[in-house]
């Protein structure tokens, strides 16, 4: 089994240790290069070097380039936290596909910055969702979604490492699902979508 993680941020650091922790897996991490990446991103090359981790860096993740390196993995599951819009030809390289995750109820609040809008708009429960990404913004067949409260005091950074933990404990649950024979996930009822 390999399997890749995409992203840049603590968050993605937490799904990689949860799946380091509990699979004796062939792991690969790959990240935008630095001045590609959104102002919360950390130094990923920093961190795979220290623990001899295999990494790609990419400034797109949709070039040729990137296309090449993951496709010649030979992956079975991606699991992404990336910043911008994946192209399907990246998507449906892995044998069992691509797990994206977004911090809310989907298929409610959809799109950029939801944490802050979650904050901003007095929001007192949500959900961080799992789910198998496609063309759509946040709108693939959902896996799991694991609820979390939202505190009255609660700030960006309070909120982002409490999905961070979430992340740690659940990610490895969302594999188990994912390599079970025929799992599918559940579609989204886009009656009830909304985008931030």
């Amino acid at each position: 089994m390999k399997i890749v993680i995409l992203g840049n941020s603590k968050f993605t650091i937490s799904c990689f240790e949860a799946l380091k922790k509990k699979i004796k897996n062939q792991l690969v991490l790959v990240s935008q290069k630095k001045n590609f990446q959104p102002k919360n991103s950390i130094n990923m090359k920093a961190y795979a070097k220290k623990n001899n981790i295999n990494f790609f860096e990419t400034s797109n993740i949709n070039s040729i380039s990137a296309y090449k390196f993951l496709k010649s993995l030979n992956i079975d599951l991606i699991f992404s936290s990336w910043p911008k819009i994946i192209s399907k030809k990246i998507i449906n390289i892995p044998r069992l596909g691509t797990i994206g995750s977004h911090p809310t109820s989907l298929p409610k609040n959809k799109g950029r910055h939801p944490l802050h809008w979650l904050i901003n708009l007095g929001c007192k429960n949500s959900h961080l969702s799992f789910f198998f990404m496609d063309e759509s913004i946040d709108g693939g067949r959902l896996i799991s979604r694991y609820k979390y409260q939202i505190k009255k005091d609660e700030n960006i950074r309070t909120l982002e490492s409490k999905i961070e933990k979430i992340a740690f404990k659940s990610c490895y649950d969302v594999y188990k699902k994912v390599i079970k024979k025929n799992f599918l996930g559940t579609l989204q009822d886009n009656k009830n979508s909304n985008y931030f």
